[in-house]
């Protein structure tokens, strides 16, 4: 199988750092993003569906993430991750 790098972009994080500060269960929230980090680089084409041309969102749990692939570079660049709604259990 073929790994993906998985890239975060800076308003990712800024984004998920700011859920992470307001989280009553930050080690929920963490485990959740170490989690989509591992599925994206794996097979991403099939975690998440075509939002737009190029853009493909997954979501778990109640995170959703926005992402794009260069197959050629076998990179994953995360372009959004935000909440959907208040933080509970992560499910794939």
């Amino acid at each position: 199988m073929t790994r993906f790098t998985v890239v975060w972009s800076q308003s990712a994080l800024d984004e998920l750092a700011a859920l992470w500060m307001q989280a009553g269960d930050r080690n929920s929230l963490s485990e959740a993003v170490a989690d989509v980090d591992v599925l994206l680089s794996r097979e991403p084409a099939r975690r998440g569906h075509p939002l737009h041309e190029g853009i493909l969102a997954m979501s778990y749990g109640n995170l959703r993430f926005l992402y794009t692939i260069r197959e050629q570079d076998l990179l994953v660049d995360v372009l959004v991750g935000t909440r959907t709604s208040s933080l509970g259990s992560p499910t794939p």
